[in-house]
C-alpha cells in the first residue's frame, strides 16, 4: 500500500504501508494497552484509568482497519474486550474529571460563601467513586490478560496479504471525515448538549484515524492530530461541566437532600446557574474553532490507494 497525501493539489512522495507496519502498530498498541491494566489493580491513579481507556481505543481503531465489517468471530470478540474493558472504567473516568474541576472550583478565588456546598458535592463523589472502582477492579479480575494477548497476537498473525490489499483507509476516513462534517453542522445549528456531544464522540473517532494515519509516517497528519486535540480538549472541558452540573442538579432534587441540607440547596441552585452561563458562554469559541479545523481538513486531504504488488 502507499499512503498518499496532497495539500491544496500539491503532491508530496507517497509513504509504502507494508502489512508488517500495520502489525508493528498492532503490536505496540497492544503492549501499552495491556501494561496498563494491572496497575489498576494495585492503585487508583487517575491518569492510569484514562490511559486505559485512550490505549483501549487506540487499539480498537488498528484492530478495526486490520479487520473491517463484516467481521468473523474472532476479531469481533478482540474488539467486544477492548470496548467492555473501556466501559467498565468509564464511570470511574467521569467521576475522576468532575473531581478535578471541583478541586479547582473548591481553590479559585470568592469562593467562601459556597464552600462548604460544594465540599459536600465532593464528599458525594469521592463515595460514589470508591463504588465505582470497586465495580470495575472486579470485574477487571475477570479478564484472563495473558489469555487476551494470545488471542489478539494470533488474530494479527491471521492478518493475509488480500487482508492488507482490503485496507482502505481512504473510503474510511472519508467516511469518518464526513461524519464530523456532518457533526459540526448539527451542533452550530442546534448548539444543544446533545450536539455538542455528537461533535466530541465524531471528533474521537476522526482523531484517532488521523493518529493511525500519522503513526504510519504522514507528518501532515501529525499536524491534524495535534489541531484536533485541542478542539477536543476544549469539548471535553465543555461536556465535564455539563456533566457535573447534572450530577449536582439530580443530587439537590433528592428528597434526603432537601431534608437534610435545605441552606446548601439554595446555594448550589444559585451557582449551578451561574457555571452554566460560564459554560454556555464558551460553545461560540469551540464551534468557531471546529470550523477553522474543518477548513484546515478540507485543505489537507490524507487517502490511501493499494499498490500494484507487495
Amino acid at each position: 500500500m502507499y499512503l498518499e497525501t496532497s495539500h491544496s493539489g500539491n503532491e508530496v512522495p507517497l509513504l509504502r504501508v507494508s502489512k508488517n507496519d500495520i502489525r508493528k502498530l498492532a503490536r505496540t498498541r497492544l503492549k501499552k494497552c495491556v501494561s496498563i491494566a494491572p496497575r489498576l489493580l494495585v492503585d487508583d491513579d487517575p491518569d492510569d484509568i484514562h490511559d486505559l481507556r485512550v490505549s483501549s481505543r487506540r487499539l480498537q481503531q488498528v484492530v478495526s482497519l486490520m479487520f473491517p465489517k463484516p467481521r468473523r468471530a474472532k476479531s469481533r470478540k478482540v474488539i467486544r474486550s477492548l470496548r467492555d474493558l473501556r466501559r467498565d472504567w468509564g464511570s470511574c473516568r467521569n467521576l475522576d474529571v468532575d473531581l478535578a474541576l471541583l478541586q479547582e472550583k473548591l481553590e479559585s478565588p470568592g469562593i467562601d460563601g459556597v464552600r462548604d456546598a460544594w465540599s459536600y458535592v465532593r464528599g458525594c463523589l469521592v463515595e460514589l467513586r470508591a463504588q465505582e472502582l470497586d465495580r470495575a477492579r472486579k470485574r477487571l479480575r475477570r479478564l484472563d490478560i495473558p489469555a487476551f494477548i494470545e488471542r489478539t497476537q494470533r488474530l494479527f498473525k491471521s492478518v493475509k496479504l488480500e487482508n492488507v490489499h482490503d485496507l482502505n483507509l481512504e473510503e474510511s476516513f472519508a467516511d469518518t471525515l464526513a461524519e464530523w462534517r456532518e457533526a459540526v453542522a448539527q451542533a452550530k445549528s442546534r448548539q444543544d448538549p446533545k450536539h455538542l456531544h455528537e461533535l466530541r464522540i465524531s471528533g474521537k473517532r476522526l482523531r484517532y484515524q488521523l493518529e493511525i494515519i500519522a503513526e504510519l509516517g504522514d507528518t501532515a497528519a501529525k499536524d491534524q492530530v495535534t489541531s484536533l486535540k485541542g478542539l477536543q480538549d476544549e469539548l471535553g472541558r465543555w461536556h465535564d461541566c455539563h456533566v457535573l452540573l447534572q450530577f449536582v442538579e439530580e443530587l439537590i432534587k433528592k428528597p434526603a437532600f432537601v431534608s437534610d441540607h435545605p441552606e446548601f440547596q439554595q446555594i448550589l441552585e444559585r451557582d449551578i446557574d451561574s457555571e452554566r452561563r460560564k459554560n454556555d458562554a464558551a460553545v461560540d469559541e469551540i464551534l468557531k474553532q471546529a470550523e477553522n479545523l474543518q477548513l484546515g481538513l478540507d485543505s489537507s486531504k490524507a487517502a490511501v490507494r493499494p499498490e500494484d504488488s507487495i
